[in-house]
């Protein structure tokens, strides 16, 4: 089997896994990306809204006005030509194109089932809290997992929870699950 190097703690890889057992990092992820929670601790300067508001309104005044003035001034025309009734015939091309997005909307929505609004794999959450020392100290951090077009999903699941003596501590699980949610097998759990 080959090893490879991750690219965020430099501890070797099997070939066979897309996330590190160690940290939890994707191997496509570059070590300068930072945390991959999504969540962003700082935000932009923001404007008040009543400013931001006043500035959109009076855009919009400006464009009905430009709008109306152009309406106005443009003569009505003399012969209008007659308008086709007919659309377009689908090539086969366009048929198979349309039948595979929706094949993809359905996948998308099938793999959305299996987790909760916070991003979390229901089944798997469940699966490691019945697995803690103290459950109740199970704390949600991220939840990722790559898709590649087969029935199985690999998810890592980040999260923190109270070791036997008492102290919080960050552990990561790697797991393969069916698209429909159904855990096949923990891989990983440190």
């Amino acid at each position: 089997m080959s090893y490879g190097a991750c690219p965020s703690c430099k501890k070797e890889i099997p070939s066979g896994l897309v996330f590190c057992p160690s940290c939890g990092a994707s191997k496509a992820d570059k070590p300068d990306k930072g945390s991959f929670s999504g969540n962003s601790s700082g935000s932009p300067g923001k404007r008040s809204a009543p400013v931001g508001l006043i500035v959109v309104v009076a855009l919009a005044s400006a464009l009905a006005a430009l709008l109306y003035q152009a309406e106005k001034s443009t003569p009505p025309p003399s012969n209008p030509a007659p308008q086709a009734a007919e659309t377009p015939a689908l090539t086969p091309e366009q048929i198979n194109e349309a039948a595979r997005v929706a094949k993809a909307e359905e996948r998308k929505k099938r793999i959305a089932q299996a987790f909760q609004l916070s991003g979390e794999h229901w089944e798997l959450r469940q699966l490691i809290r019945r697995n803690l020392h103290d459950p109740k100290s199970y704390q949600h951090i991220e939840t990722r997992y790559v898709d590649d077009d087969s029935d199985v999903l690999e998810v890592v699941t980040r999260y923190r929870a109270k070791n036997m003596f008492g102290a919080l501590v960050i552990n990561t699980t790697l797991a393969r699950t069916h698209i429909d949610g159904r855990v096949i097998e923990i891989v990983h759990s440190q």
